[in-house]
């Protein structure tokens, strides 16, 4: 029972074609032999063709097969051959046990015919699912990977200008007088920068995590230290909502095997979540306890709680609380996500407690404590900030508020700074300026970042020159792409003014010898 591409009317006369050539050759070799073996079943020797006809044609061509059969046995080798006479009970009894048997071959072979045709459906139905399954599984990739670079690139179109907006703020804070009504507005657009960067990094972070290309870079740190960072980071939140705020740590210091980076943007996004969600004057506190070899920090607020139902689902991404408050808050419902995310990846777990509306909130999280250390083994956090001349900087970026706003701020900063457009006038500035340092842009017109980094390292007067990525894309395969062009540093657009040029002090005293610094510059 051979597969075959035949139509269903051809097969059908094949198969009759079949029986009838078969009953043919059974006869003419039946009496062919017949001088040798005598009348030794001339009649069910017709089987055989009967057998044939049904195997390749089924029960039609098996039962027609069987009528010849009967009628060429009774012809040819029923006593008083060459007649269709029957005389003897011998010969009756033998045609009827023949078609007895051709009827009973040809359903046999029928039914084999019933299965094999059910099993080619069945394996048709599964190559059609199989095809069907990996067209899908092909479109969900596609699908993800438009969804990463529209992610990545919504990201770098809302990083550029929230740039020169930050650097502008900065000039206005040092170049107009300091009124409460300047300060209060430069302070306003100060924290929404940060709180959209925020929200974009968050954003990021939970695709990097959900694709499993995010990376901790892990170092012993303390506890303190952390938290320290963490409330640094969610003051602004805090103190705009008149919160108080009460820290109680354990007396002994406690040690942490972490990213300092990301483990503090997880009690970051707790706080301000807390702040978020607490009405004006509420009372917030972190609380740190140790017990055995893991340490408990609490996040408890007095704000507007969280219902019993929603207590299960806080973690989700884009999971927000249908309550006024929240809306009237915004937020992208991401954050939480990303809290419990990045302390599973550092080995501990992270537990939602609320009594109700009404009855504020309070996060636990579990972390596993690393082996005791002394103070002077724990990783030195602060950037020194060294003396310097009016060394040469060039900042080249397409976008010309955030290249002339980062230029004025360097400046005032004591640093002598040229400005280019594009690629191609990067490297003739370069050329003529001799920069001691370069911030590049990536996407730049006519020639893009890692084309003039690869074009500097090639002159023997750019080889020493240190190279810094200030670019809106952020992802680990920029940060790679970057490295390999020939960058020493790679930070992501809007970069915090005085932490970029607290970096630019640190590297020039140390001749751009320090470890390459691979994230954001205190956003």
């Amino acid at each position: 029972m051979r597969q075959t591409t035949r139509t269903p009317f051809q097969q059908s006369v094949r198969g009759y074609l079949i029986a009838i050539g078969a009953t043919a050759a059974v006869a003419a070799a039946r009496v062919a032999v017949s001088g040798t073996v005598g009348n030794f079943a001339p009649i069910t020797s017709f089987t055989i063709a009967i057998t044939i006809a049904a195997w390749y044609g089924g029960l039609g061509p098996g039962l027609l097969a069987t009528v010849l059969g009967t009628l060429a046995a009774d012809y040819l080798f029923i006593p008083d051959a060459r007649s269709f006479e029957i005389r003897s009970v011998s010969g009756a009894v033998g045609l009827g046990v023949l078609v007895f048997a051709g009827v009973l071959i040809s359903m046999l072979c029928e039914s084999l015919h019933r299965i094999r045709r059910r099993l080619e459906a069945e394996q048709e139905n599964l190559r059609h699912s199989a095809e069907l399954q990996r067209e899908m599984r092909e479109a969900l990739a596609e699908s993800d990977r438009r969804k990463d670079e529209f992610l990545a690139t919504l990201a770098h179109e809302l990083r550029n200008p929230l740039a020169p907006v930050r650097n502008a703020t900065h000039i206005l804070r040092a170049r107009l007088p300091p009124t409460p009504e300047l300060q209060w507005a430069r302070d306003v657009i100060d924290r929404q920068v940060t709180q959209m960067t925020r929200l974009i990094d968050d954003l990021m972070d939970v695709s990097r995590i959900t694709r499993g290309t995010f990376e901790l870079r892990r170092e012993r740190v303390a506890l303190e230290e952390v938290v320290r960072q963490a409330i640094e980071t969610s003051r602004p939140s805090i103190d705009a909502s008149g919160h108080d705020l009460v820290v109680r740590l354990p007396p002994d210091a406690t040690y942490l095997d972490a990213d300092v980076i990301r483990l503090s943007q997880v009690f970051a996004n707790l706080l301000n979540n807390a702040a978020k969600y607490t009405g004006p004057g509420g009372r917030i506190a972190v609380t740190a306890e140790r017990g055995g070899d893991t340490v408990s920090v609490t996040v408890e607020d007095s704000g507007i709680g969280i219902p019993a139902e929603m207590l299960a689902r806080v973690f989700e991404p884009f999971t927000q609380l249908d309550r006024s408050l929240e809306r009237s808050r915004g937020g992208l419902g991401i954050g939480l996500a990303l809290a419990k995310r990045l302390a599973e990846m550092h080995g501990g777990a992270i537990e939602a407690h609320s009594l109700g509306v009404g009855h504020g909130s309070r996060f636990v999280v579990r972390l596993p404590v690393a082996a005791q250390q002394s103070a002077a083994q724990i990783r030195e956090l602060s950037i020194p900030v060294a003396a310097r001349g009016r060394n040469r900087i060039l900042v080249a970026d397409d976008n010309y508020d955030s290249a002339t706003s980062l230029s004025i701020l360097l400046n005032d900063a004591g640093y002598d700074v040229r400005t280019a457009g594009d690629g191609v006038q990067a490297l003739e500035t370069a050329a003529q300026f001799r920069p001691d340092i370069a911030l590049l842009d990536i996407g730049m017109p006519k020639l893009n970042g890692y084309d003039v980094a690869r074009q500097l390292r090639r002159q023997p007067w750019g080889r020493g020159v240190l190279l810094i990525a200030l670019t809106g894309w952020g992802g680990a395969d920029h940060r790679q792409q970057t490295a390999e062009a020939g960058f020493n540093h790679h930070l992501t657009k809007p970069v915090d003014p005085a932490a970029l040029t607290r970096l630019l002090a640190a590297l020039m005293s140390s001749s751009g010898t320090g470890a390459p610094l691979t994230g954001s510059v205190a956003t």
